[in-house]
């Protein structure tokens, strides 16, 4: 009778044991998950963020070659009516 107390005691440990690897293990899977969503996200974030930025380069780069080419334009326009 001892004996099997004693074996029915073993087996919850062990159950015991198994359940405690599955906690610790499916904590460290939804650290993992977490881990890997932040990354994502983070890298999302960034790379929006160097699209914006380059964006408005192209942008600021774009107006300043228009502004250019109609301030040459009409210095031509005016120096040909000028009559020089």
């Amino acid at each position: 009778m001892l004996s099997a107390n004693l074996g029915a005691v073993k087996l919850v440990k062990a159950k015991d044991k198994h359940a405690q690897f599955l906690e610790k293990s499916i904590v460290a899977a939804a650290v993992v998950v977490v881990v890997v969503v932040v990354v994502v996200v983070v890298v999302v974030v960034v790379v929006v963020v160097v699209v914006v930025v380059v964006v408005e380069i192209v942008v600021v780069v774009v107006v300043v070659v228009v502004v250019v080419i109609v301030v040459v334009e009409v210095v031509t326009v005016v120096y040909i009516k000028s009559g020089n």
